[in-house]
């Protein structure tokens, strides 16, 4: 049986519930941190209120994880413009996210760092760690040079980028304890946000700061195309043969174990085109590429693919003008959700309702299984939660969605 899950999904279940505070299962890493956290004073840093009185100039928000955190994390942005209207925010990132908030209108400098655990080069970890070191080095330098007086570290996990803060002699910092190094915080939160979609995480450590409280209705995803973005996307789609309103299908996700079946592609891009849809398949690499080439080839009068030809700029000017959007777990899917654009999700029962993409027309469909939410980063051999969700119940939610379209343009 399939279901199509309401978004976001309020879950009882905590990934690394038998973790205590931390969200991650290492012994070893739980161990040192608790000692770390012990010698650092993390129940000060819990206990301390922020001052009601703080008016920063400068402020620095972080994010080092991938491309789907720092859409979420952007969302933080609106809030504190309209708490601090006069100051500089600036951004810390993953390098491969930074080109996400390269022209914000909001943001002053972007800094990137590449952490050696979220370094997927395929290196040595020696290689991995010697090139963090270095990067890390040269980037507390340009830190403390920008004299940030808050920094709000919005990762909740491990590796976050608390020590980079203390070090950088930032006075006031915040974040959660959940990561680690809560005790090099001035002002720490415990992670208290099980079942809880990603924005309302955000929303709730970005409230200990007195200011940011009246304003967390602006708490929205932040990424804005630039209007050159989305004319050279609209001159490729063109270009193709696409003049009218489309489906997009983004093939590809982080995972092998967040792949849907190929065979089932090809019979949703058969059901779309006999609807009548035109359909634009995206993805990254030569093995998305080839799997969009092989979809397209089953329906030639009707999609075309564009996967391996676009940057990130252009592949998110074509989600951002595409009528609906249907993909996986993946930074696309998030991605088209942050501009408002319907979307089918297929996802895998992994976790629970926090990384739901958000929105009013997010629509997920997922293989209801005892053992899910399971939380295993990887899955499990069989990944029957994904893999055994049959197109028929995506081409239904696809038309659920382009039937609300039609009502909404009628009313």
């Amino acid at each position: 049986m399939t279901a199509s899950v309401p978004l976001p999904t309020p879950s009882a279940t905590r990934p690394g519930l038998a973790c205590g505070r931390y969200l991650f299962f290492n012994p070893l890493l739980r161990t040192a941190m608790r000692l770390i956290d012990a010698l650092t004073g993390l129940r000060h840093s819990l206990a301390r209120p922020m001052p009601a009185s703080l008016a920063p100039d400068r402020i620095l928000l972080c994010m080092q994880a991938h491309i789907g955190d720092l859409i979420y994390a952007s969302a933080a942005i609106p809030v504190l413009r309209a708490a601090f209207p006069a100051a500089r925010i600036d951004f810390l990132v993953h390098p491969a996210a930074a080109h996400l908030l390269a022209e914000h209108p909001e943001l002053g400098q972007i800094h990137s760092l590449t952490h050696w655990k979220l370094d997927r080069s395929g290196q040595s970890l020696w290689r991995r760690l010697l090139r963090y070191l270095g990067a890390r080095r040269t980037l507390l330098q340009t830190l403390r040079a920008n004299h940030y007086a808050l920094a709000v570290d919005l990762y909740a996990y491990f590796p976050n980028s608390i020590p980079l803060l203390a070090s950088a002699r930032i006075p006031l910092r915040l974040g959660w304890a959940s990561g680690g190094f809560g005790g090099l915080l001035s002002h720490a939160r415990e992670w208290d946000c099980a079942g809880q979609h990603i924005l309302e995480w955000h929303r709730r450590l970005l409230a200990q700061i007195p200011a940011c409280r009246p304003h967390l209705g602006h708490l929205q995803t932040s990424c804005p195309l630039p209007a050159t973005a989305l004319a050279r996307s609209r001159e490729l789609l063109q270009a193709a043969g696409i003049h009218s309103p489309f489906l997009c299908f983004h093939v590809g996700a982080g995972g092998a174990h967040k792949q849907w079946p190929e065979p089932a592609w090809h019979e949703l891009a058969l059901a779309c085109a006999a609807r009548g849809e035109r359909i634009v398949l995206l993805g990254f690499g030569p093995a998305e590429e080839a799997l969009a080439q092989r979809i397209a080839a089953r329906v030639p009068a009707a999609a075309v693919s564009l996967a391996g030809q676009l940057d990130f700029t252009r592949l998110a000017g074509c989600i951002a003008q595409a009528r609906l959007f249907v993909g996986l777990d993946s930074m696309g899917t998030h991605l088209a959700a942050a501009h408002a654009i319907p979307v089918v999700g297929i996802y895998p029962g992994i976790m629970d309702g926090s990384w739901r993409p958000a929105g009013r027309h997010s629509r997920i469909i997922t293989t209801p299984k005892p053992c899910a939410p399971c939380f295993l980063p990887a899955g499990c051999a069989s990944m029957a939660c994904l893999r055994e969700t049959p197109a028929n119940a995506v081409f239904a939610a696809i038309e659920a969605s382009l039937g609300e379209q039609v009502e909404a343009a009628h009313a």
